[in-house]
């Protein structure tokens, strides 16, 4: 029989658990002893070092852009566990890290100092219209960065800019007296129609940041006194990057394929960050790529575009017209497949969602196929079998 654990040793495993998430977000401080991570939220929460490290170069780029003199500030007032602050301080000349819990600020200034980040001031101070001034101090800033609380008070996740802590809205003026130059995260989930309409014409980019395939982060690039003009979207995917206007995302008009040319050739499923961008439309029209149908978000081609890395492409192996006969077949001949749904309305009774569709085809997870179930252009649903 075991010894029994005592409380200390349950929190030193706790610790060096949350230590190990930290670290392996952010490889850099694996080898750094004695950093100190106050609670596990704040570790789930941080950003990783790719991340921060593509915030630090919009940042410094932006600020470049917009300073007179060759030494670069950035004040980083909503500063969490200092993932983010750290790789400012790794391309600004001065950074201004603030966070209103005291434990967490003391926890940076501890752990700055064993990464060896000199160049770093600290505020322990709440962010809002009033308080600016004194966080600010007399640092003046070339930028100021925000990521906003997306959690209320009970813990559930709030998603407009209003209901974030601190809200942007009730600040952006400020900001933008503060610094010629604003970047903000938002959630992922934010609308990007919304946040053109609801920060204004000193809204000048939006950056749509994805990594695995999955959309991590909305940047939003604000300038003071900007002139009325574009929105640019910068699309992110790893280190692949292309830039659009929301007008021409929004004039993008997609070629279509007919269900009897889609009997050889690859389909393409575009990430969830490509879709976010709203340029689906435009980049796989950029390639060449002919879309399924107007609702149905897949394209094809007669072979992959190294130009659209941002998806996944898949072989099409055959087309068979949605029944329940061929059901029963691709269940019998693929029994362990993966299976996706888009814009399936077999009949017109509705939608049929991935869940349902597997559902109806009673297959297991696995390697033989990769099924989609689909609407074509002529409004028929299709199953298209692709190999895995």
């Amino acid at each position: 029989m075991s010894a029994p654990v005592s409380f200390a040793q349950m929190l030193s495993t706790l610790e060096s658990d949350t230590l190990s998430r930290l670290t392996a977000k952010v490889p850099e401080w694996a080898g750094v002893q004695g950093l100190s991570v106050p609670d596990r939220l704040c570790a789930e929460q941080c950003s990783g070092s790719a991340a921060a490290r593509y915030k630090a170069s919009v940042a410094h780029s932006a600020a470049g852009a917009a300073a007179c003199t060759p030494s670069l500030s950035i004040a980083d007032l909503t500063g969490g566990l200092g993932v983010d602050s750290w790789a400012f301080s790794r391309c600004f000349d001065r950074v201004l890290y603030n966070e209103m819990n005291p434990r967490l600020c003391e926890a940076v200034r501890a752990n700055f100092a064993l990464l060896g980040v000199s160049n770093a001031q600290f505020s322990c101070q709440e962010l809002t219209p009033a308080s600016l001034p004194s966080v600010l101090g007399d640092f003046r800033p070339d930028v100021i960065y925000l990521d906003p609380a997306r959690r209320a008070a009970s813990g559930r996740k709030v998603f407009l800019l209003e209901d974030c802590s601190p809200d942007i809205l009730s600040l952006q003026e400020a900001l933008l007296e503060a610094a010629p130059v604003l970047l903000v995260k938002v959630s992922p989930m934010a609308d990007i129609t919304m946040l053109s309409r609801r920060l204004g014409p000193c809204l000048q980019e939006i950056h749509v940041v994805g990594s695995g395939g999955e959309c991590k982060e909305l940047l939003c690039l604000l300038r003071r006194g900007a002139p009325a003009g574009e929105l640019r979207l910068i699309l992110r995917e790893g280190e692949w990057g292309e830039g659009f206007t929301l007008s021409e995302a929004r004039d993008a008009a997609p070629a279509f394929t007919p269900a009897q040319a889609l009997s050889s050739g690859w389909i393409f499923e575009p990430s969830a960050t490509l879709l976010k961008s709203g340029g689906a439309d435009l980049l796989c029209s950029r390639a060449g790529l002919t879309k399924l149908a107007p609702f149905t978000h897949l394209w094809h081609a007669q072979s992959p575009s190294e130009t659209l890395p941002c998806g996944k492409w898949r072989r099409i192996a055959e087309v068979l017209p949605f029944s329940g006969a061929a059901l029963g077949q691709v269940a019998a001949k693929y029994p362990r497949s993966e299976v996706l749904a888009r814009n399936l309305t077999p009949s017109g009774r509705g939608t049929v969602d991935t869940r349902q569709l597997r559902s109806r085809l009673g297959v297991a997870s696995g390697t033989d196929a990769y099924i989609i179930g689909c609407t074509s252009l002529e409004g028929g649903s299709l199953i298209i079998i692709c190999e895995f």
